[in-house]
């Protein structure tokens, strides 16, 4: 099927009720309009591509998330859909997302009227989510909530997610947990990853709840690529926090965050490859991955990675590459980093030794809790405290002396006398 084709197919089955088209070519054409509407259609096909919120069946596309939606050609393209097709309301919910991504409240609000006009359930989620938050209206949670409802009535998976934390957290009206997992259950079935975490996470703090069923339900969000989901079973399978402490496990849920971009878990896989933890020891490994999180900004990786560089750790030994990063983590408050450059210091490593800087250094990683800077604190602590108590018995001895030597008979001699007084 040639790409216009495949435009209209697309664009066709969702504009027109989501009849299955079948039948010759000319069906086709009818269905979706002549060869001169192809520039319509494909306004369509843009706009669906381009900003459809992730969990909208009523669009072909498979959803953009909020964040990644690239605002400037997606609002060209929906303005353009939205005035070919006047009266699908999906366009005005998209063009709304990619208006909201660049802070155009007042046209967002706009388009998301006309949505609402148009009863399209993903526009009158957000609409409660505005009203939940106060974005370009005056806060209101039983608004909030009202709206949600709606939304989630026709079985959108958002709305019905909003719903569901309506009820456990008593936003806007009554307070239920029962009701509100019901809700979250109807959304986790549709694939909403945030509701599936959500009741994991309601099961896990309830008293009495059934741990294996909260973290089963955490399995479900991270194999969806939930990364919050992903990071808590790391850490959990990692310190064994309400569940057997399994390292291969927290190595597993640790690399899928890793590999999905999110920054803590590059940094913690590092971290498991320096130590061996759930896999085989590899320096150089480590540091790849530190450096993918430094690069976005994580001061732990930077510690981390600055480390390296100083030791020649998995990577070869290099003083400024080592005095970069770890002046970067440092001026964050980075304990680790802080210590490393008193190290630095101590031993002019790359930088002019001196003491009274290391000392400095040492004090404010031990002040940020850095064990391994307080110990060389208290060395050097003890170090003095031998040093004054030498040099005290040393002054003691020079007093004796003098004393001592004050006290001595005077001898006639020692004055120039000679002969006999008697």
């Amino acid at each position: 099927m040639s790409n216009r084709n495949e435009i209209r197919l697309a664009t066709a089955f969702f504009i027109f009720g989501g009849v299955v088209l079948t039948g010759p070519a000319w069906a086709l054409e009818t269905a979706a309009g002549a060869d001169d509407n192809f520039t319509k259609l494909q306004a369509a096909y843009e706009c669906d591509k381009l900003a459809t919120r992730p969990l909208d069946i009523s669009s072909p596309a498979k959803g953009v998330p909020f964040d990644k939606i690239d605002a400037e050609p997606a609002i060209r393209a929906c303005r353009e859909a939205t005035r070919r097709f006047p009266t699908t309301g999906r366009f005005y919910t998209q063009l709304a997302r990619a208006l909201l991504k660049v802070k155009r409240l007042g046209q967002a609000g706009r388009a998301l009227k006309k949505a609402e006009n148009l009863s399209h359930p993903p526009a009158l989620n957000i609409i409660g989510y505005m009203y939940e938050n106060g974005l370009s209206v005056v806060r209101n949670a039983r608004k909030a909530r009202r709206y949600y409802e709606r939304a989630a009535k026709p079985g959108d998976a958002y709305g019905q997610y909003n719903m569901g934390r309506a009820f456990l957290n008593g936003i806007g009206g009554t307070k239920s947990r029962l009701a509100g997992l019901e809700y979250l259950r109807k959304s986790a079935a549709k694939g909403m990853v945030q509701a599936m975490y959500l009741i994991g996470d309601t099961e896990r703090k309830r008293s009495g709840g059934n741990i294996h069923k909260a973290y089963e339900w955490f399995e479900k969000a991270a194999n969806a690529g939930h990364l919050p989901s992903q990071n808590l079973l790391a850490y959990a399978y990692s310190e064994g926090d309400g569940v057997a402490k399994n390292t291969a496990l927290a190595f597993r849920w640790s690399k899928m965050a890793a590999n999905s971009g999110d920054a803590a878990a590059q940094e913690q896989l590092g971290r498991f490859y320096l130590d061996g933890v759930g896999t085989q020891k590899n320096p150089e490994e480590a540091v790849s991955w530190f450096l993918k999180a430094a690069g976005q900004g994580n001061i732990a990786a930077q510690a981390r990675l600055g480390e390296q560089y100083l030791f020649g750790n998995g990577v070869e030994k290099n003083y400024s590459e080592a005095l970069k990063w770890l002046r970067k983590a440092a001026s964050k408050g980075e304990a680790l980093a802080i210590y490393n450059l008193g190290v630095m210091y101590e031993k002019g490593f790359g930088v002019g030794q001196n003491p009274s800087h290391a000392r400095y250094y040492y004090k404010e990683a031990a002040d940020g809790g850095n064990e391994a800077a307080q110990r060389k604190l208290d060395e050097a602590a003890k170090v003095a405290s031998v040093e004054n108590h030498e040099a005290y018995k040393a002054y003691q001895k020079r007093v004796e002396n003098a004393a001592a030597k004050a006290a001595m008979p005077i001898k006639l001699s020692n004055l120039g006398l000679v002969g006999r007084l008697d």
